[in-house]
């Protein structure tokens, strides 16, 4: 950040522009046009940055941190449950296969008869021989 900008940022924010045009426009983040709007002087900007990234990077040290202590005990809660299931056709349901079997070779010899019945397959048959 160079005083010209610092100055240029104050002037937009100034005159009423939105912190994400002026962002958009001079290729800075919202973050940083706040920051700007926050501080009096370059210098004042200068020390909130510092401050900002130095509790950033605290608040990040200590998420890793975090992260390696907590890492230990998820993994002893990690259980694998294996299983497996065998279906056994009872006679129950063997009856019932075969039922199932029989209505669709009626229904199947039905829609045969119908299609005959429309098209006429059999009878053109019939008048050829």
């Amino acid at each position: 950040m160079t005083q010209n900008l610092f100055n240029c940022v104050k002037r937009l924010l100034k005159d009423g522009a939105s912190a994400k045009e002026i962002a958009e426009y001079l290729d800075l983040s919202t973050s940083t046009i706040w920051r700007v709007r926050d501080s009096e002087t370059l210098e004042e900007y200068d020390n909130n940055t510092k401050v900002r990234t130095a509790q950033a990077r605290a608040i990040a040290a200590k998420g890793r941190e975090n992260a390696a202590e907590q890492t230990p005990q998820q993994v002893e809660h990690i259980h694998h449950h294996e299983q497996s299931v065998t279906v056994i056709a009872n006679h129950y349901m063997a009856e019932e296969l075969r039922k199932q079997t029989e209505l669709l070779t009626i229904i199947s010899s039905k829609l045969a008869y119908i299609v005959d019945d429309l098209y006429g397959t059999s009878q053109k048959q019939e008048g050829k021989a």
